[in-house]
Formats: structure tokens, sequence, C-alpha cells
């Protein structure tokens, strides 16, 4: 940046002019920036899962509540299984009938072998017995196969906890009615912990996003902080408010960064082209921020509409809205107002 203290060209007929407004500036040069910007967020857990029954009924007794730790095995939840044990109840016993009718079976298709052997009774009575043989072994097989599903569908009547994690939230109570599939539970799966933030897309137009160090802190707490890393950046931009979905993952330094608790994320320090200008060079218009440029031809001022990068003690950053060569008011700008002339300041000479 070049911090130039003429106005060339506007300085010697518009000092005649009492409209005439001193001012200090500079011409701008772009350069090699370090920008960094900070952005609020969400700690989530990395993988959560909601749990449901696998069959519908009356939930009879809920064992976590949120914010409970639970091991893997552990019963979370059961529904009303009145239903689901007489299902078993009958399957086992037809089972225990297809299996006594499959012995008889079998004793009676030995007999009649035994006695076509000996001429005793036709080769007909002995596939008969075979025939209702083959019908009995395959009774026991379906009855096998019914016991085994209300054997499985008594065990869905619970919700048991497949890995160590903790409980994110509970969607019923006791006595509620959920239809197989429905939400009960919300599990994050272990340990492993990222923040979410919503950042403008142009931030992270970078070749290389994922590089971008991420110093995230809690709101709360600002001296605890931790340096996260990039893991995704959503492809979708929100229409709305230009931004894309960052996920960040969090070292093992924060585990006791709450899930749910806001943080606050500094994004950076990646080099990117832009502008310094002193503190003094910034103004605020119904569009947001902006700078005073003067016409080089005519010695009038106009604001223009910036985008910034990062803030240091007495300088910002200008990422965009000003091209090389443009003269900027870095000193008496709230004396301006557009289409005023300038001239250079006395002190600038």
């Amino acid at each position: 940046m070049l911090f130039s203290l003429l106005l060339s060209g506007c300085g010697r007929d518009e000092a005649k002019d009492p409209s005439t407004v001193y001012v200090t500036d500079t011409v701008v040069e772009r350069e090699t920036v370090s920008a960094a910007s900070t952005f609020t967020g969400e700690v989530e857990p990395v993988q959560q899962s909601d749990l449901s029954f696998k069959v519908a009924g009356q939930i009879v007794a809920i064992r976590v509540d949120v914010g409970d730790r639970v091991r893997p095995g552990q019963v979370l939840a059961e529904i009303d299984d009145r239903q689901q044990t007489a299902d078993l109840e009958i399957a086992e016993a037809g089972l225990h009938s297809a299996e006594a009718e499959l012995a008889q079976a079998e004793a009676s298709a030995a007999r009649q072998r035994s006695l076509v052997e000996k001429g005793a009774v036709p080769q007909s009575s002995l596939e008969q017995a075979e025939q209702q043989l083959t019908s009995a072994q395959n009774s026991v097989v379906t009855a096998k196969s019914e016991r085994a599903s209300a054997r499985k569908d008594l065990a869905d009547t619970r919700i048991i906890a497949g890995v160590a994690g903790l409980v994110l939230d509970r969607q019923s109570d006791v006595g509620a009615v959920v239809s197989a599939g429905q939400a009960v539970l919300t599990l994050a799966r272990g340990d492993e912990k990222q923040a979410i933030f919503e950042v403008p897309e142009v931030v992270m137009m970078v070749p290389d996003p994922l590089a971008i160090a991420v110093e995230v802190a809690l709101l709360q707490d600002g001296e605890r902080s931790v340096t996260g890393r990039i893991t995704d950046v959503s492809p979708a931009v929100d229409l709305e408010t230009g931004t894309v979905t960052v996920k960040v993952s969090l070292p093992g330094e924060a585990a006791e960064f709450p899930l749910g608790a806001p943080v606050s994320g500094r994004f950076g320090r990646h080099q990117q082209v832009g502008v310094i200008l002193p503190w003094t060079a910034l103004t605020q218009t119904t569009d947001g921020p902006a700078v005073w440029v003067v016409d080089k031809d005519t010695c009038e001022v106009a604001t223009r509409p910036v985008t910034l990068g990062d803030y240091e003690d007495r300088t910002f950053q200008v990422l965009s809205g000003l091209e090389v060569g443009d003269t900027v008011v870095t000193k008496g700008g709230k004396l301006l107002r557009p289409g005023l002339k300038v001239a250079e300041a006395e002190d600038a000479r």
C-alpha cells in the first residue's frame, strides 16, 4: 500500500472554492494480505443417530435421559411386549407340535420301510409314509422360522445401545404409542466432536480450504480455545445468506466443550490479495461498509462499497471493491458527502 499525500490535480483551483473540503488520501496498491474472519457456530458430535423401535407399540420404560452416557448392550427403552411374548409362546408351541409330528412320521416311515422289505405291505404304503415325513420336515422348518421371527419381534420391543455414546435428545415419554421406525432417542456415538459454522462462500474460495486453520473458542469462556481442522465444506450455497456449511473437527482438548455450546471460529490466516487501509478511511452506508473514493478528473468524492477482511489494531483489510490506482480518502471522511470537491490538506503538503 502506498500512502500518497497528494491528490493529483486536486488542490490548486479547488482550494479557491470555499466549499472545498481538505482531506488526506492514499492511492490503492494491491498486496498479499493475511485474511482471518470470525464466525459463530455450535458444537456437535461427529456421529449421531436416531434410535427407534422396529415394531409399533406403547412405551413402558425409558431408562435414560438427555446427558446420560450409555455403554454397549445397555437397554435404553422398552415397549409393551405382551403381544410379542404371547406370539413367541404360540410359535414355541407350534414348533413342539411340529417336532412331535416329525418324530411320528419318521417312526412310521421306518416301520413301513421294514414291512415293505418283508413283503408285508405294498410299496405304495412306504411312499405315502415318506410323503408324510417330508411334509412333517417342512412343517418343522416353517415352525422354526416362525419362532425365530417371534423372537426377533420380542427383541425389537427394546432399544439397546450398539455402541458407547451420549444421549442428545429424547423425543418420547412413557405411555406414548410409537410406530415402527419413529425416533425415540438421539445418541451421539463416541466422544468425537466438531463445530459447525455457516461461513460466507467468499471466505472459502481459496485453493485449499481444508488447509485453513480454525481457532475455536467457547463464547462463554473465550480463554478456552483449541485449533480445529476443517473436514468438510458443503458444496451447496444458501441462496439467501450466501453461506456454506463448514465442519471443523475438534481435538481431544475440546472434550470439555459441551455439545450444543455456542462457539466462535477464527478462520485463517490464509493468504490472498487485498488492500490495507487505516481505520480512518472506513465509513458506513445503508449498503454496508464503504470508503470515500476521489474522482481524479472532477476531484469529487463518492462512496464505494467494499468487502472487508481482517481487522488489525489501526488498519483493516479490503478484499474487494477497490482497483489499483483508486484514490481513497484516509482522513477527513466524516466531513464529506457525495459530490463534494476535495483538495489536499495543508498538513499533508
